[in-house]
């Protein structure tokens, strides 16, 4: 038989999840990263009003205004509005796995339940890599993040930290959701979300030779709508290694430090509608913790968050917003010029 492609579940794969008395094993998660549990309390969801998408309308300019004299008149204007289309992207997944191999010990259900808690993770973390530098003008398949909605310092809405131009920064992102930022699911849909188990099917080798294999599909169409881009900013440039040590472009008084950053960023919000949330890695949410015990001063707390699976966890806030832990950042951004 040809060898089995290493993308399906092998003999030994079956194994390693199994204990010494056959039993379907806990499986440590080592590789489940923070950000998507966090963010699920605070992100809106709502139906797009496309099958693959959102639409809608926004003023580009306004009519004009004019001083009008006795016995005279004034010319007619009107305002513009442009339209404009958030995508969907499709973030789907397969398993494949050998049904004999799987049903060896009479715990194929089992099994395949635990292995649903790998792809479920694998697909939340691909959408938190699209929320924050999904780019459909590189690969159209991919919805609008982040970074590409705040790519310019010249953005009034991207703030300078004072990185250098090599790929040594990270950012902070702000979204203020709302009834103008919220994520978008195909409407009809069970939140974009399709798991089905496809059953036993049978599989076909390069050489023509066959098998059967318990198939199961994962499926997310979702997406990002940010109806007004006032919604969103950045904090861009900062140097992780000046973070680190707190020094040079972020040292305590800098005009770069990210505590003014943050003051800066919060202050372009258009109002105070909606739930405002930044997104930091762990390297800015250590280093603003440290920045906590290092001042007398209260803009900058450690608070008790909400409740997430029974147990409530700890979480730095600025000027009472939240910030949500998102391993997804990188510190290897390049600068923002």
């Amino acid at each position: 038989m040809a060898a089995l492609p290493t993308t399906r579940m092998t003999l030994a794969d079956l194994a390693k999840r199994m204990d010494p008395n056959g039993e379907v094993t806990h499986v440590v998660e080592l590789l489940a990263q923070r950000g998507w549990k966090q963010l699920q309390g605070y992100m809106p969801w709502q139906p797009g009003n496309l099958p693959t998408g959102h639409q809608f309308s926004v003023r580009t300019a306004e009519p004009e205004a004019h001083l009008r004299d006795y016995n005279d008149g004034v010319p007619p204007s009107k305002s513009a509005v442009a339209q404009v289309v958030e995508t969907c992207s499709k973030i789907e997944a397969w398993a494949e796995i050998d049904a004999a191999e799987a049903n060896l010990n009479g715990k194929a259900a089992a099994f395949r339940a635990q292995e649903n808690t790998a792809f479920i993770s694998a697909i939340t973390k691909k959408f938190m890599q699209l929320l924050l530098y999904g780019n459909p003008a590189t690969d159209q398949k991919e919805f609008k993040g982040l970074a590409i909605r705040n790519n310019s310092i010249a953005n009034a809405n991207v703030v300078d930290c004072g990185g250098d131009n090599a790929a040594t920064n990270t950012s902070i992102y702000m979204m203020q959701l709302g009834d103008e930022f919220f994520g978008i699911y195909p409407p009809g849909s069970q939140a974009g979300w399709t798991e089905e188990d496809l059953g036993k099917q049978v599989v076909q080798f390069a050489d023509g030779k066959r098998m059967l294999a318990l198939m199961t599909q994962y499926v997310w169409d979702c997406g990002l709508v940010c109806r007004n881009w006032k919604r969103t900013g950045r904090a861009a440039n900062i140097k992780v290694a000046d973070l680190r040590a707190r020094a040079n472009t972020q040292a305590i008084g800098a005009a770069t430090n990210i505590m003014y950053a943050l003051v800066d960023l919060l202050a372009m919000r258009p109002d105070e509608e909606g739930t405002t949330v930044l997104l930091a890695n762990t390297t800015v949410i250590a280093a603003l913790a440290k920045m906590a015990m290092d001042r007398s001063q209260n803009v900058l707390t450690i608070e008790q968050g909400i409740d997430q699976v029974g147990k409530p966890w700890r979480q730095v806030q600025f000027l009472g917003v939240p910030f949500v832990n998102c391993d997804r950042i990188l510190n290897t951004e390049s600068k923002v010029a």
